[in-house]
């Protein structure tokens, strides 16, 4: 049987590392580079209640804030992408780096029993920049451990520090995305949920009539080999079965992976 050395270096594999292939058989070696490299689908996203208008933003820090989401089916959900918008572009003294999370069931349009909580440290924010609007925005990508949500209404709080009722004084502002939203806010010492007021109507302003901006999404979906990977792996098992040559198809050698024909023996 031939023999093989491979060095794959390619951000698609699984693990994202350097993997090494020596002395592997020639039946074995394309089908080890399908399992370590194989493109990956990418995360889904659940749901979309939009990006940062950089016009405004509520309060996360001294007051607890709310906007609800609906899911069309069931959903595994693990990971939050949201924004904070800020008056200058040094937020640095504004976050903590702690953001604490909560799922709420909707009641009859109001927040409802705790379906998850959940609290992350040492967040890093991306610099999105001011979008031509006064507040620069950042965005923040938030994981946890999957939660088994069925189809419905729900809520979500965000909130800056280590716990749902803490507070550091801080000005870090949850990004508004539109108008005509449900986000609903009261102070972090208040009664929740029973204190809760839409936005307009605790500050007195018709115009921050706004829903905030976040996306829901299940990024477990990124360790599951595409469809047409999964096509193409047993279409060369068979071709190792059958005593075939083997190439390594172009879609990888555009990738960065050096092609390799390995041959054989019936």
């Amino acid at each position: 049987m031939s023999q093989i050395t491979t060095l794959l270096r390619h951000p698609g594999c699984m693990p994202k590392s350097t993997i090494t292939l020596s002395h592997l058989s020639g039946a074995a070696a394309p089908l080890v580079l399908l399992l370590f490299c194989t493109p990956l689908a990418p995360a889904a996203l659940l749901y979309n209640n939009g990006v940062p208008n950089h016009q405004a933003g509520n309060g996360i820090s001294n007051f607890r804030t709310v906007d609800d989401f609906t899911l069309t089916g069931p959903a595994n959900l693990n990971a939050i992408r949201f924004w904070l918008v800020f008056n200058n572009d040094d937020p640095t003294n504004m976050f903590s780096g702690n953001i604490s999370m909560a799922i709420y069931n909707n009641a009859a349009g109001s927040v409802g029993t705790l379906v998850t909580a959940a609290t992350a440290s040492g967040l890093t924010m991306t610099n999105i920049g001011d979008g031509g609007g006064p507040l620069h925005a950042y965005q923040i990508d938030l994981n946890f451990a999957p939660v088994a949500l069925a189809a419905g209404a729900y809520w979500l709080e965000l909130h800056e520090g280590l716990s749902l009722t803490a507070a550091d004084g801080s000005e870090s502002l949850w990004a508004a995305t539109r108008t005509g939203g449900n986000a609903l806010t009261q102070p972090f010492f208040g009664n929740f949920p029973a204190d809760l007021q839409p936005i307009p109507s605790y500050f007195g302003c018709s115009s921050c009539d706004y829903d905030l901006a976040f996306q829901l999404f299940d990024d477990s979906e990124t360790s599951v080999p595409e469809p047409a990977t999964l096509s193409l792996f047993a279409l060369l098992a068979g071709l190792i079965l059958a005593g075939r040559a083997i190439t390594v198809p172009s879609t990888f050698r555009r990738a960065g992976i050096r092609r390799q024909s390995v041959s054989t023996q019936p």
